[in-house]
């Protein structure tokens, strides 16, 4: 047993209502990414009333003006061509890597390879058209993370985000206590003090807690 201090805390945080029924609904709100950008898919949730907030590194970007991890084909290639998802890029900004060889923009158009003998690609900045050509065969995804200008984009400039209520159901479990007490030590209470015993036990047990984390019970005095 202990003093539930942590419940004037809780209190403005969190609501805690009781059940009219065995049965109710709990409504809890999503925030899901409206659009593909990097390595986020459309519909991928950016904050969960249960997980949290999106704690990847383009789940983190994704208001901002860079792109993270946007991937620019399926694996077994060595020549990659094709255009970025958002443009204009920023000049300087553009990496390319599929965990072996990368290739970093030069600021002059050239994307420059890190591997002795490696062949440079090319990005033209205004509509985001690239091209590479990697030296052995890829093994793994190739990935692309860029800066853009979004006051100069002409489509998906902003990403959006959409907002979703779902609901879950709760059941109430039961779990049986039994209080032991004389009819004496009754009778001693409710004659000195004006006390029901049974009254107060049923008071007792209504501020017991479950822990189903730890199938634990906390009785809680407020």
């Amino acid at each position: 047993m202990k003093n539930n201090t942590s419940a004037l805390v809780l209190n403005k945080i969190a609501t805690v209502q009781a059940l009219e029924r065995r049965t109710g609904g709990v409504f809890y709100m999503n925030v899901k990414y409206g659009q593909a950008k990097g390595s986020v898919a459309s519909g991928d949730v950016m904050m969960s009333a249960k997980t949290g907030h999106n704690q990847t590194v383009g789940g983190r970007r994704y208001a901002s003006v860079r792109v993270q991890g946007e991937t620019l084909g399926a694996v077994g290639r060595t020549n990659y061509v094709g255009t970025l998802a958002y443009a204009p890029v920023t000049v300087g900004t553009v990496v390319v890597t599929d965990g072996v060889e990368t290739f970093t923009d030069d600021g002059e158009g050239n994307l420059v390879s890190d591997l002795t003998g490696g062949t440079d690609g090319t990005i033209t900045y205004t509509d985001g058209t690239y091209g590479v050509n990697f030296a052995t065969t890829t093994t793994t995804a190739p990935t692309v993370t860029y800066k853009y200008n979004y006051e100069t984009k002409t489509t998906n400039a902003v990403p959006e985000v959409n907002i979703e209520v779902t609901q879950e159901t709760v059941t109430a479990e039961d779990f049986p206590l039994r209080a032991n007490y004389t009819l004496a030590a009754a009778i001693d209470l409710e004659k000195a003090h004006g006390i029901n015993l049974e009254d107060e036990i049923v008071k007792y047990l209504g501020g017991i807690k479950f822990n189903f984390a730890t199938n634990a019970q906390e009785c809680v005095f407020n």
